[in-house]
């Protein structure tokens, strides 16, 4: 039998690759394809466990979901309720612009919208609290 490339390996009568040229990359996109929200909740699982003290996440979308239009701030939201964690939707399609510039102002105006107002009410509940014990 003549040996034949596939996935980047030679194989000769086995059924399967004797390796693949990419395992992880292979997994992820099938989870990916059939199961978003098993990727999701695996993702944050991860996030947790290699960075126990992160108080956020941001999702940074590319060209692909700027054509196809997908709702990434409805997956923020939702995941926020679900990871009890600040999730920012960066909707910057490429960084766009001749010096990408464009892009990092997208960028900064989410972190605006979507950070700020939580620290804003955390601040003002704050200072209530101190008026409050101020006054008794």
């Amino acid at each position: 039998m003549i040996p034949q490339d596939v996935d980047g390996a030679f194989t000769a009568s086995v059924s399967r690759p004797i390796r693949v040229a990419n395992p992880a990359r292979r997994h992820i996109d099938e989870v990916q394809a059939k199961h978003p929200d098993i990727l999701a909740t695996m993702l944050f699982l991860e996030l947790e466990e290699l960075f126990p003290l992160n108080r956020g996440v941001s999702i940074q979308s590319e060209c692909p979901i700027g054509l196809i239009g997908d709702d990434i701030e409805a997956v923020a939201k939702k995941s926020t309720k679900e990871i009890n964690k600040t999730v920012v939707p960066v909707r910057c399609e490429g960084f766009r612009g001749v010096s990408q510039s464009l892009g990092h102002h997208i960028a900064n105006d989410s972190i605006r919208d979507w950070v700020f107002p939580k620290a804003d009410k955390a601040k003002k509940m704050e200072l209530y609290s101190l008026k409050e014990l101020s006054t008794m």
